[in-house]
């Protein structure tokens, strides 16, 4: 596992899926870790399911909303001193959203509007609060949870599939922009992602499903000083589902 002894690392978006498979991954590398989800029943779980570690603190934040996600960035620095990494696996997959979210000829402006959001403006704003304290902590790692619909578009979701595309765009933008620094950020696409006691038929190269530690082991490599040499990247870590340079 990797060495992520005493860093104070952000998950936004952490209840349940591959955010709650990277926050166990993450305190078992020996991280402190502050998990922010709208879920509060899923944070709960999640802290028993941690045995009540000492190493990872609840908050209930909403990605939408400026004023909580500056207190989920508040709670990092008031609990552990600082801030070395962020990662968001946030975004609005709740059945209402992905029911509104149909093809261009039949969807409402306000479900483009909420879809955004969450899934791009949201991660943005959490990125723009974390950014102050990675920079006074010498520098830090932001790893974003992005989508294969991002690059492959979908018939179902363009919404979600366009917000996903956009983060892209902004996970280079913040590279870019904040290397110097020595902020590095990356993003990475799990492919289809099936939790533990659900059943799905495989697509994929390796002809089984994704699990959600199947993309923290990816996102906590992200967030190791291992990565050191890499930013700006979309990682497919996804099976093989899709194939890209």
């Amino acid at each position: 596992m990797h060495d992520l002894r005493g860093k104070r690392i952000i998950i936004g978006g952490g209840a349940t899926g591959i955010g709650a498979a990277l926050a166990a991954r993450l305190t078992g590398c020996g991280a402190h870790v502050v998990v922010g989800d709208i879920n509060s029943a899923g944070l709960d779980a999640l802290m028993s399911d941690l045995e009540g570690s000492e190493a990872a603190v609840p908050v209930v934040f909403d990605l939408a909303d400026d004023a909580s996600i500056d207190r989920l960035v508040q709670r990092c620095v008031d609990q552990f001193g600082g801030v070395d990494g962020l990662a968001i696996a946030g975004a609005d997959l709740s059945p209402t959203t992905a029911d509104a979210d149909r093809p261009v000829l039949d969807m409402d402006s306000r479900v483009w509007e909420h879809v955004f959001r969450v899934n791009t403006i949201g991660h943005a704003r959490l990125m723009k609060a974390a950014m102050p304290h990675l920079i006074n902590a010498g520098g830090g790692t932001i790893a974003v949870v992005t989508s294969g619909a991002a690059f492959m578009g979908s018939t179902s979701w363009p919404a979600y599939a366009s917000s996903k595309a956009a983060l892209g765009a902004l996970v280079r933008s913040v590279a870019l922009t904040y290397g110097k620094f020595g902020v590095r950020c990356n993003g990475v696409n799990p492919g289809r992602i099936v939790k533990e006691g659900d059943y799905e038929v495989p697509i994929n190269a390796l002809d089984r499903v994704g699990r959600p530690d199947d993309a923290a082991r990816v996102l906590a490599f992200l967030l190791s000083e291992e990565s050191g040499w890499i930013t700006g990247q979309i990682i497919s870590a996804n099976g093989g589902s899709s194939f890209r340079e």
